[in-house]
């Protein structure tokens, strides 16, 4: 089980970023193992990253870009607001 601080680690985004994906229904949810702590089981983010991969792969097999420029796109955004939270 991974803690939070290990998801910002592994995507290379803040916490606000993982959040506002699991909002829009893009990211899974954790596990809530009490006192308010939460937990991203391995196997979740495993699917999670294998999704993207496929995603990734069957757009451009089949030449299109909508879903590749989705990620794509989130991860652009993330690096946006971390250069203006660097900036500040």
């Amino acid at each position: 089980m991974l803690k939070i601080r290990d998801v910002l680690v592994r995507y290379g985004v803040t916490k606000p970023t993982i959040y506002r994906w699991m909002k829009e229904g893009l990211f899974p949810a954790p596990v809530k193992i009490g006192g308010g702590t939460v937990r991203w089981l391995e196997a979740d983010l495993e699917a999670f990253d294998q999704t993207v991969r496929e995603s990734q792969g069957q757009c451009k097999a089949q030449n299109c870009s909508e879903v590749y420029i989705d990620f794509n796109q989130l991860f652009k955004e993330n690096e946006k607001s971390m250069l203006d939270n660097v900036m500040m």
